[in-house]
């Protein structure tokens, strides 16, 4: 009895490892994205700010793709907000075409987007930086501005 509880014991832990070496090899690291957001009058920083990424999926045959859309916490007291999502989705898909655009501003004298740096329209991620992780891609996106009338 206890020979066949080890030997089960080890099916169950051989078969962990390599449902977790599978997975491994679909990890391709993480999309980090860094900027800062700003009111166009005096280009001051605003604190609580959002901004959204939206991606897509790199199709595989015939399905369709998918999209993401991510919201960024709010920006610290510098204007700057950090995303960082998985390079890959559950499907296996990859990441590709992201964009990051503005959401809101909790400030009422400054709370509408514009264009600057694509701001609405949504600045492609196309610059890579190098990070600690040769997986991981940051993309350092310029500032983006509300301002306070159309």
């Amino acid at each position: 009895m206890a020979r066949n509880l080890i030997i089960f014991s080890l099916v169950v832990l051989s078969m962990i490892a390599i449902a977790s070496s599978e997975t491994k090899k679909k990890d391709l690291g993480k999309i980090i994205v860094h900027g800062t957001v700003l009111c166009k009058q005096g280009n001051k920083t605003i604190e609580g700010a959002t901004v959204t990424l939206n991606c897509t999926g790199q199709p595989q045959g015939d399905k369709p793709r998918q999209i993401i859309t991510v919201v960024s916490n709010p920006t610290n007291a510098k204007g700057e907000y950090t995303i960082g999502v998985a390079a890959t989705l559950e499907s296996g898909e990859k990441l590709i075409h992201c964009k990051v655009t503005l959401k809101s501003s909790p400030l009422k004298t400054c709370k509408v987007p514009t264009n600057i740096n694509k701001g609405i329209k949504g600045f492609g991620l196309t610059s890579v930086k190098h990070t600690d992780n040769p997986k991981d891609k940051l993309f350092l996106v310029p500032a983006l501005f509300f301002t306070s009338s159309k």
